[in-house]
């Protein structure tokens, strides 16, 4: 779509048109240009994701199991969770947006917080068994509970 309308664009410029149209034309085709480059960049970082990231405590650490992160990409770590059930601080909670989880171990997020599992609302699985190394996760939405995690459960 973006190609079909620049090349209109730029048709349309290159025609005998008056040089106010020529000129408008020319900034509306730059416009969508980098506006498609940003999400064409934007798209790519997403899906990169957390890929490469890695913790020495994960690797050191024998109850170690995940990596809760306040922004995209594994970047700002904010708590390092232990295999096992723990109920975010006041602090932490609904601020989660990125996780590395260690190789073979999963990690359960909940949007809420209970000692009854039953009761711990939506959850997302991420799943590092049968990883190589940690995977990292950059949360996306509603449904993977992006800065809405209260709770997490952590198996190795």
């Amino acid at each position: 779509m973006f190609k079909i309308l620049l090349t209109i664009c730029l048709v349309l410029v290159s025609v005998n048109a008056k040089p106010q149209i020529k000129e408008a034309l020319s900034d509306e085709a730059e416009k969508v240009k980098h506006t498609a480059e940003s999400a064409v960049s934007e798209i790519a970082g997403v899906l990169e994701g957390c890929k490469g990231k890695t913790h020495t405590l994960l690797d050191s650490e024998k109850d170690a199991c995940a990596v809760l992160y306040d922004h995209s990409h594994c970047r700002d770590e904010k708590i390092v969770v232990n295999v096992g059930y723990t109920e975010l601080s006041f602090r932490d909670r609904n601020d989660v947006e990125s996780v590395l989880v260690k190789k073979g171990c999963t990690l359960t997020l909940y949007d809420e917080a209970s000692n009854d599992v039953n009761k711990r609302g939506l959850s997302y699985i991420v799943s590092a068994v049968g990883k190589d190394a940690a995977f990292g996760k950059t949360l996306s939405g509603h449904s993977e509970l992006e800065s809405r995690a209260e709770s997490v459960d952590c198996k190795c």
